[in-house]
Parts: structure tokens; C-alpha cells; sequence
């Protein structure tokens, strides 16, 4: 090999303390490394070891694993990672061998791609992709990433999350904005349904609300639905969330959750495996739900189908050895069906978020979890006052604000009412002495108006055609 591999390998040698400098130096090869497209992370993987082989580290050659003598293309995505963490933790610099893969000649990079056996994927095409990759500047990249304001660590690097380090395909690296999780930091994943029900995003801000709260960082992946609105919750509540995308950490998808992308930076992080600029296709979005379940210690479901997407990421869990709970709902509805079967199966029932919290915290006193259950049902304030009210209407009935409570009283979570339904319940309790319905009470174009209002606030939706239900 040429000049650089010998000075690398007396540089090593000579200490396991490396320079900030040198840090910085070669840290911007593994960021061009990790952007390379065509290349799958196994090979990327598998170049690495090669050039640590040739020179930088020596000690793994005393290794069954690594020895020179063993065949060509035997390494799994689970060894490929157990020498990135070897090398990184016995103080190699991992940078350095990706460096020497950018700015060997091509000879010595044909050496390095013969040790790395060539048998993923379409070799004739990695071989391009990756001569294609050289004619970049890693310094350029790290730029065009400072200004983006998006970090990259590796798999090979410290402070890379030791969860995911422990799942049997750790990604090869991390993109982020705003900032990764802590390593002692409690999180939970939160999924379900994209089109959740009202009774599902209910709960999601709930159980995201409560968790949130609590300093639990919420896990999840920023998606229309249970995703969002739970990680939201736990944004208003003063706590953490973190979203792993299935694109670029620089696309904002999907683009109506603008504004939870922005907060995420603030209150957490947006985190992918996937270099700046990729595109969000269907294809990279189970893989990345491995992700998701590796950050957290807990993946609970609020909504899922029979044959839902969510159910990838139990998968996954199960197979990490995360623990995992959900939501029970009605066995009528459709959209509970996964939940329930998974509590058949033996998945925990997360029947409120105390449930959740025991897995953190353990169990309180019987008096404290009821008290906290009870300030917890997921009621707004102004229903839970005029219900403690018996049922009794204030004295100015006919403004918009007894109006509402009125109605968010008539209405639930589960069920949708018609209109005509709800103006006739309302009279009746205007009037609950009367043997007939007060019509001097409401009118039906009042009662559309003030629904309309309660839509636009996001405290009701119209389900179909007349049918409203409480959010």
C-alpha cells in the first residue's frame, strides 16, 4: 500500500490519543464514506475493515474474525458492526481508514476492494458508485452540512447511541439536527395509525402529554397521525421527542408536520440514516422503523390495523428485545384490531399512561396512581368543570362559550352523533322539565355555527356527512 498507510499506521501506533485536529481531519472521510449511494452499509462495513487490515488495526489481525487467512465475503451485518465497535473502543481512529479508501490510487483501491470481497448486491455497479464518489470533496460535504446545520456520527465513532449499537443491524452512521439522545436518557416509542381515529389521537396526546412530561424522551417517526400528535403532546408538556425520518434529516416530511419539524430541533432532534437530499420512498421506511424501536427502551402502539406498517416496528422490538405495550380499543373497530391481537399475544395493555410510567419508575402507592389517573382522563377543563356542575347550565346559556361546553358534554370520543340528534339532546336539557323539547332554546343554523367554530379549533370532527365526534 502506499506512503499514507505507513504513516497512518506509525501514527497509531504511537498512541491511542489522537489530536482534536486529526479528529476533525478524518471524520469528514467517514461523513463522505457514509453519503456514498449504491453502496450498501455491509460494504461499507467491509472496505473499512480491509483498509484497517492493510495497516491501521493491527490488532485485529490476531482475531478469528478479522485474520487475513479467513475467506473472502463472509462477514454478516452483525460482525461488520462488532469490528466497527472493537476498533472504535480500543482507541483506532476509525476516520483514518476511510481516508486512506478516498485517497488511495485506484490500484491500491482494487487491493482493498478484493479484501472486502465483492458479493453484495451488483458488484459492477458498487465498484462505480464508489469511483464515481472519489471524484467528491469530503471537505466540500462537510460544508454544505455546517450550513444545513446537520451533524453525522458514525456506528465507529464515540458518543454513537449505545442502544442502537446493541440491535443486530445497527446503521452505519447517523445523520441529525438539533441533537441525539443521551445515553441515559429514558425514551419511549410512540406509533400507530396515520389515519387514527378520534379515540386514537386522543389517547396519543394523552399518553404523549403524560410521558412527555415525566422526562421521558419520546421515539417516533414524525408521520401524519399517532406519530406526530403524540410527539407534539410531549412537546407541550416541556418535554423531549426525537423523529427518525425516512428520507433526508433535511426534508421536512410529510410537509403539514412543518412545524413539529422545527420544534423537534429545538426540543430534540431529527435523526436519519439517510444522507441529506434523499427523497422519502416507500422502500426506506420499514428500515428505518428498526431505528425507532433500537432508541427506545419501550415501543408502545395506540392504533394499528391487522395488516399495519406499525406492526413492522413490533417486529423489530421484539427481535431487539424492547418491551412492548398497547392500547386496547373495541373489538368492533377496525383500527384496534392489531392492538388487541398483540395483547393476546402478550404484549402489555396500556389501559393510561401510569401503565408506562411503572415500566420507568415502578409502582407508587395505590392512593397516588388513582389520584394521578383521575387528574389525567384526557378531558379538557371546561368539560370536566361543567360536568362536576351536575349538569347544570350557567345562567348565560346562549352565549357561544356555554354553547360549546354543551356540546363537547353531548359529544365522545368513540361515538358520532347527527346533528339532528344533538340539537334535540341540547333542548332537552335546557329544558329538563318539560315533557316536549324547549324550541326557543337553540336553532339549528346557531348549532351549525357552532360546530363549525369547534371544527376549526381541532375540538371536533365532522367523521361523515352531519356526524360530528369529540377530538
Amino acid at each position: 500500500m502506499g506512503t499514507l498507510l505507513h504513516e497512518g499506521s506509525e501514527f497509531l501506533h504511537e498512541t491511542n490519543e489522537r489530536p482534536e485536529c486529526m479528529k476533525n481531519t478524518n471524520h469528514k472521510y467517514l461523513c463522505w464514506l457514509a453519503g456514498i449511494k449504491g453502496i450498501g452499509r455491509v460494504k461499507k462495513y467491509a472496505l473499512l475493515r480491509a483498509a484497517g487490515e492493510a495497516s491501521l488495526f493491527s490488532m485485529l489481525e490476531e482475531s478469528r474474525l478479522f485474520s487475513m487467512e479467513e475467506e473472502a465475503g463472509t462477514l454478516s451485518t452483525e460482525e461488520a458492526g462488532h469490528f466497527s465497535l472493537e476498533a472504535a473502543e480500543n482507541g483506532r481512529d476509525p476516520g483514518l481508514a476511510a481516508r486512506i479508501i478516498y485517497t488511495s490510487s485506484e490500484k491500491e483501491l482494487r487491493f482493498l476492494w478484493g479484501e472486502a470481497a465483492a458479493k453484495t448486491g451488483d458488484a459492477r455497479k458498487e465498484w462505480q458508485a464508489l469511483l464515481n464518489a472519489r471524484r467528491q470533496e469530503p471537505d466540500r460535504i462537510e460544508e454544505d452540512m455546517e450550513r444545513a446545520g446537520i451533524s453525522f456520527i458514525s456506528a465507529l465513532e464515540k458518543g454513537f447511541p449505545g442502544k442502537l449499537k446493541e440491535i443486530p443491524d445497527p446503521p452505519f452512521g447517523i445523520y441529525y439536527k438539533g441533537s441525539m439522545p443521551f445515553e441515559e436518557e429514558p425514551s419511549a416509542a410512540i406509533i400507530g395509525a396515520r389515519l387514527a381515529s378520534g379515540y386514537g389521537r386522543e389517547q396519543a396526546r394523552r399518553f404523549g402529554r403524560r410521558i412527555g412530561a415525566r422526562g421521558i424522551a419520546v421515539i417516533s417517526g414524525m408521520a401524519r397521525g399517532i406519530d406526530g400528535i403524540a410527539q407534539k403532546a410531549a412537546l407541550d408538556a416541556g418535554g423531549k421527542s426525537y423523529a427518525v425520518l425516512g428520507c433526508g434529516v433535511d426534508i421536512c416530511y410529510p410537509e403539514e408536520n412543518r412545524d413539529l419539524y422545527e420544534r423537534l430541533q429545538q426540543q430534540g432532534g431529527i435523526l436519519s440514516e439517510y444522507p441529506p437530499g434523499m427523497q422519502p420512498i416507500a422502500k426506506l421506511f420499514p428500515p428505518r422503523n428498526r431505528i425507532i424501536s433500537g432508541l427506545s427502551d419501550l415501543v408502545l402502539v395506540i392504533e394499528a390495523r391487522k395488516r399495519s406498517g406499525t406492526l413492522i416496528t413490533v417486529d423489530m422490538a421484539l427481535e431487539q428485545g424492547r418491551e412492548v405495550y398497547a392500547l386496547p380499543g373495541r373489538v368492533s373497530d377496525a383500527l384496534s384490531d392489531g392492538c388487541n391481537r398483540l395483547i393476546r399475544q402478550g404484549a402489555g395493555p396500556a389501559t393510561c399512561p401510569e401503565d408506562i410510567l411503572e415500566f420507568f419508575f415502578g409502582t407508587g402507592s395505590e392512593e397516588e396512581r388513582e389520584s394521578i389517573k383521575k387528574q389525567d382522563m384526557g378531558r379538557p377543563d371546561e368539560n370536566r368543570e361543567w360536568e362536576d356542575s351536575h349538569g347544570v347550565v350557567d345562567s348565560e346559556k346562549t352565549s357561544s362559550e356555554s354553547l360549546d361546553r354543551r356540546i363537547l358534554h353531548l359529544l365522545s370520543l368513540e361515538d358520532e352523533k347527527h346533528i339532528e340528534r344533538i340539537l334535540e339532546e341540547i333542548r332537552k336539557l335546557d329544558s329538563p322539565g318539560e315533557s316536549e323539547k324547549s324550541e326557543d332554546s337553540i336553532s339549528l343554523p346557531e348549532l351549525v355555527s357552532c360546530l363549525m367554530r369547534l371544527k376549526i379549533d381541532g375540538r371536533v370532527e365532522e367523521s361523515s356527512a352531519g356526524y360530528y365526534r369529540k377530538i
